[in-house]
């Protein structure tokens, strides 16, 4: 075992293309959230969800929360709420440029 401190990461967003996806739900979303409970996360960190389902960004987050409860473990609604705003999304097919231009306005 290292005797190195760990840190708190750097401000980023994480785009994570199918953020609409099973694997998003039960993994992606319960590890971030134990990331942030950890301490490890700024609180600078965002993430954009990029998918083909018609959601806004307030379903995305409700979606992202659902799945935070339900496949996480110790779920506390004050820990959560910081990172929950700064949750996003945007609608499209991979394939579209368009989505690109939308993905690069929200970043």
């Amino acid at each position: 075992m290292s005797n190195r401190s760990i840190r708190r990461g750097d401000p980023c967003v994480l785009v994570i293309f199918g953020g609409a996806g099973d694997l998003t739900k039960r993994k992606l979303a319960p590890s971030l959230y134990n990331l942030a409970r950890a301490g490890l996360l700024n609180e600078r960190f965002a993430v954009i969800g990029v998918a083909m389902n018609e959601l806004g960004d307030d379903e995305f987050r409700q979606s992202m929360t659902e799945a935070v409860q339900q496949f996480g473990s110790g779920f506390e609604a004050t820990l959560w709420e910081p990172m929950r705003r700064n949750i996003r999304y945007v609608q499209g097919r991979f394939d579209d440029p368009a989505v690109y231009a939308q993905l690069g306005t929200r970043l």
